[in-house]
């Protein structure tokens, strides 16, 4: 696939790639993984501040999703 971009407008870059962009079935998936892994990685992390830091669980929740959100 080939597209020509005409240097003098940014717009007309941006309307030329979104359709292209909708289309790729991919792009909607990338923010699903996205939030899975960061859910992933909150999970990961309560329970090795936990365990690290002999707290309850709660006060590793409250530790980690500073960060996470």
């Amino acid at each position: 696939m080939t597209i020509e971009f005409p240097v003098e407008s940014p717009e007309l870059i941006i309307q030329t790639l979104m359709p292209q962009l909708e289309q790729n079935p991919l792009m909607k998936t990338i923010p699903i993984i996205t939030n899975i892994l960061g859910l992933w990685t909150a999970y990961i992390g309560i329970f090795g501040i936990k365990h690290a830091r002999n707290i309850s669980t709660i006060a590793a929740l409250i530790t980690v999703s500073d960060p996470v959100v």
